[in-house]
């Protein structure tokens, strides 16, 4: 019970984690792809 508590919590933070890193991700690609996109 105990440790199912904890997994759960260490996958909600790594989730988090993971949702961080994409949107900094994407926001990187936009600010790198865009400007190629309006040159296309």
């Amino acid at each position: 019970m105990w440790r199912g508590a904890g997994e759960s919590n260490v996958d909600r933070a790594e989730g988090l984690m993971l949702n961080t890193l994409l949107s900094i991700a994407f926001d990187e690609g936009d600010r790198i792809i865009a400007p190629l996109e309006r040159r296309g």
